[in-house]
């Protein structure tokens, strides 16, 4: 048993709502758990395949069967694992304006509490044309999507790629979750799952003791890590996060605009959205 295909990206780019939908699709076997990183972790790839394997035992012969791990693009391993797992698997990627990414990852990481510092700080600190590394909190560098595009693409053909744009998915669903089952080979997906299509939506832990952590994270050094989870409770209500500061995303728009025009010209896109919004 092979998998058929796999998310392999992007991180806050709408990987959630492509499992989620999948996942009500008759046609496809996708695990309970979204991300298994397989092909990310060293520590869950040693385990063999059979191990990997055991996460789809329930799969029935008509399905084809997936995961989704959006680790997986930039991993400097993942695709050469993958390649020699199924040469022949499909992969999807998604990817959504690198700063609108970064930024929807700096807030995640706030709402887990497991940042204290300001994104203006990270700036400063991580902003370079390094590739991801396993370990570092890959804010700017899960963002240059061609330098990964262009590794998978030394091992698979690009048929076997399908790029989607997460301007796509909030415009029109159904046209975004048509090139999904066009390049599955399966049968669209009824009209009523697009209802709240968007995944991951932004929320927080509507207690005293969280909310004052989150809101002024610079007091998390006084709280240690293994109690954290401690602040976890109570219902989750929605929350809007800041705009970004302007003249952080000035520099972010000088950063990534190279990257973002090689990635233009290889889609044949229009992405210069992404220097303006």
């Amino acid at each position: 048993m092979k998998l058929d295909f796999l998310v392999i990206g992007s991180q806050k780019a709408g990987t959630s709502s492509i499992y989620q939908l999948l996942k009500q699709h008759k046609s496809v076997y996708l695990p309970r758990k979204k991300e298994l990183k397989y092909f990310f972790h060293t520590s869950e790839f040693t385990k063999g395949e059979s191990y990997y394997h055991s996460y789809f035992q329930d799969a029935r012969e008509d399905q084809i069967k997936g995961e989704a791990s959006p680790g997986y693009i930039a991993h400097p391993e993942s695709a050469k694992r993958i390649f020699d797992y199924n040469p022949k698997i499909k992969l999807i990627l998604t990817i959504r304006n690198p700063i609108d990414r970064a930024y929807s990852q700096y807030w995640h990481k706030r709402r887990n509490l497991n940042v204290s510092e300001s994104f203006d700080f990270f700036i400063s600190r991580d902003l370079d044309h390094h590739l991801y590394e396993q370990g570092s909190n890959g804010l700017f560098s899960r963002g240059l999507y061609i330098e990964y595009i262009e590794q998978y693409l030394e091992y698979f053909s690009r048929d076997q790629l399908l790029i989607l744009d997460f301007d796509e998915l909030k415009a029109s669903p159904s046209r975004f979750f048509k090139r999904v089952t066009d390049f599955l080979n399966i049968t669209e997906l009824e009209n009523h799952l697009f209802e709240n299509t968007l995944h991951n939506k932004s929320l927080y832990y509507d207690n005293p003791f969280y909310k004052f952590f989150f809101k002024q994270p610079q007091f998390l050094k006084f709280c240690p890590k293994l109690f954290r989870s401690a602040l976890f409770y109570g219902r989750k209500v929605s929350f809007n996060y800041q705009p970004i500061d302007p003249s952080a995303k000035q520099i972010l728009m000088e950063f990534y605009k190279p990257y973002n025009r090689r990635l233009a010209d290889f889609l044949g896109a229009d992405l210069s959205h992404w220097e303006t919004e």
